[in-house]
């Protein structure tokens, strides 16, 4: 079967960053105003940044003066800055988040897809396995009739040997009777000492033939249990090799699953997800609430 495709893009989302704007750092400050300021301050007003919007002398010649500033305002400028971390830091952790959770998902179809043509090739190994065993059964078989059909062979083997042996010697007797008979001498001893000779060859024959008989059938049952031993051998081999090739393929197949398990669990005790520094905004605080006005003029 083909290998199962995972199209990443399906659970990977591409998000682009946030585009980073400047602030409008005007927001920060604002503008202080003092009326009825004396003579005898103007000089020190102007040194801390105010500046002289106006001037006014009442009845008696004395002069008052109006002054306005630009200062920084330190509460805005915190909650500013704190508000544009926060928000930098919370997009950071969902795009951290949605990453995280994006990978974990990928590994999750990744083991599952896997799993998926495993099981499939699972099923293909049992259809393999079926079809080497009704093969090994059918060599056995056929062997069985083979070894069957040869030994009902061997049966029958040296019947006409036998048989052939038995006409010769017979032939043999009615010859010699014959030629005693031409001979005129029938009726004497001598045709039994003939016969008894000629029975005794055929006895020799026939143990001969018997004993060759009897050492062909013990050579063919030898070379048949030899060639049934080497078969049955053989089948034993391949029995063995096939299950050691499913075995095989399914160690490979669980350390796969068990590696991308593995994989998975070293990824997420990976995770260190940052949180906010509160001690530095602390001491953003701290240098803001310090400072003095004049400290923070523009």
């Amino acid at each position: 079967m083909g290998l199962t495709q995972i199209n990443t893009s399906d659970y990977i989302t591409d998000t682009d960053p946030t585009p980073a704007t400047t602030r409008t750092m005007s927001d920060w400050f604002t503008t202080e105003d003092r009326t009825g300021i004396g003579s005898d301050a103007l000089g020190w007003m102007l040194a801390q940044g105010w500046k002289l919007d106006g001037t006014a002398t009442d009845f008696d010649g004395n002069e008052t003066h109006t002054m306005s500033r630009r200062i920084v305002d330190a509460e805005k400028m915190l909650k500013s800055m704190v508000d544009d971390y926060t928000k930098a830091y919370n997009e950071g952790r969902e795009l951290n988040d949605s990453r995280y959770d994006e990978i974990v998902t990928l590994y999750s179809v990744m083991q599952s897809s896997s799993e998926v043509d495993w099981i499939t090739r699972e099923a293909g190994n049992a259809t393999a396995e079926a079809l080497i065993l009704t093969l090994t059964d059918a060599l056995t078989s056929d062997y069985n009739t083979y070894e069957d059909d040869t030994e009902d062979l061997l049966d029958d083997y040296g019947t006409n040997i036998l048989a052939g042996i038995n006409v010769r010697f017979d032939n043999l007797l009615t010859a010699a009777a014959q030629d005693l008979t031409n001979r005129g001498m029938y009726n004497s001893t001598i045709p039994a000492s003939v016969d008894a000779g000629i029975e005794t060859q055929r006895t020799y024959a026939l143990n001969d033939a018997n004993d060759k008989i009897a050492q062909t059938r013990v050579n063919q049952k030898n070379t048949l249990h030899s060639a049934k031993s080497t078969m049955r051998s053989k089948v034993i081999q391949a029995t063995e090799r096939v299950w050691t090739l499913i075995g095989s393929s399914a160690d490979a197949r669980l350390a796969s699953r068990n590696a991308v398990m593995g994989a998975l669990l070293t990824f997420m005790e990976r995770r260190t997800d940052s949180y906010p520094d509160l001690a530095e905004i602390g001491k953003l605080a701290t240098a803001l609430g310090a400072g003095n006005a004049a400290g923070f003029q523009p």
